[in-house]
């Protein structure tokens, strides 16, 4: 299952209950979470924990089991969000994209705003900034996933490119975190999220995030009640087609 629409708890249940063939940082720092949060341990009982559990070697793994101890301490196993809010303005951007890049850009927006929403620091003070941030290594494909768009190397590159290209993301820094090895993620502003704008859709089942997209017609605006081939609402549709017939007649009587 995509690991953006599965709660950390589920991830914890599963790592629990079935055996681990691949070692990932991402679910060493996860059980280091739980060992501390759910079954308050200290420092020196998670890093047996994780060696056990993972079956680690103690002297070959230890930066990685130290990272995920030391990241424990600062965040809290992520909480599912009661509701995320897509507003007026923001679906007003979207939907001045290519129709193929819709669905994307649209879980693009609701996970920025999941990840935000359920991230708690231990000293968490509640302030959240107002701008959104995306990860394109660790999410984009996912994402793109999740949108049913095709997923390989180069076309995850090509998709971030337009991205950036077209102003969807706008890089603002670079981090440094370990993922087995050292390497670097850049992190990309979303620049189309509008909290400030009007409430326009509630996404509260993270499991079917596309079945809350919106269709519009590409012609009027009007909302579609399901995304259709022409991506036109009924009447402009047959207005289409009176017009495609009226085009038609007159080739015919030029032929004549």
């Amino acid at each position: 299952m995509n690991r953006l629409i599965v709660s950390d708890q589920e991830k914890v249940r599963n790592l629990l209950e079935n055996e681990i063939n691949q070692v990932k940082y991402l679910d060493l720092e996860l059980m280091a979470k739980y060992f501390r949060h759910e079954l308050h341990l200290k420092d020196a009982e998670i890093q047996e924990k994780l060696i056990d559990m993972f079956q680690l070697n103690e002297v070959i793994c230890w930066k990685m089991i130290s990272d995920a101890v030391k990241k424990s301490k600062k965040f809290t196993l992520r909480k599912e969000p009661q509701m995320i809010i897509i507003t007026k303005a923001e679906m007003q951007k979207i939907n001045t994209a290519p129709l193929e890049y819709r669905m994307l850009l649209f879980i693009m927006l609701v996970i920025c705003k999941k990840e935000k929403q359920t991230l708690f620091k231990v000293d968490d003070d509640g302030i959240r900034s107002p701008e959104y941030y995306f990860k394109i290594d660790k999410n984009l494909k996912n994402c793109m996933r999740l949108a049913g768009l095709r997923v390989t190397a180069e076309s995850a590159a090509h998709t971030g490119a337009w991205l950036r290209k077209n102003g969807w993301l706008e890089c603002r820094e670079k981090s440094v975190y370990y993922r087995g090895k050292s390497d670097i993620d850049y992190l990309y502003l979303l620049t189309y999220a509008d909290d400030g704008s009007e409430p326009l859709i509630v996404v509260d089942d993270y499991k079917n995030i596309p079945s809350f997209m919106p269709y519009y017609c590409s012609a009027c605006d009007d909302k579609l009640l399901k995304k259709n081939r022409s991506g036109l609402c009924s009447g402009c549709y047959k207005e289409k087609r009176r017009e495609q017939s009226r085009l038609l007649m007159q080739e015919l009587r030029k032929s004549d």
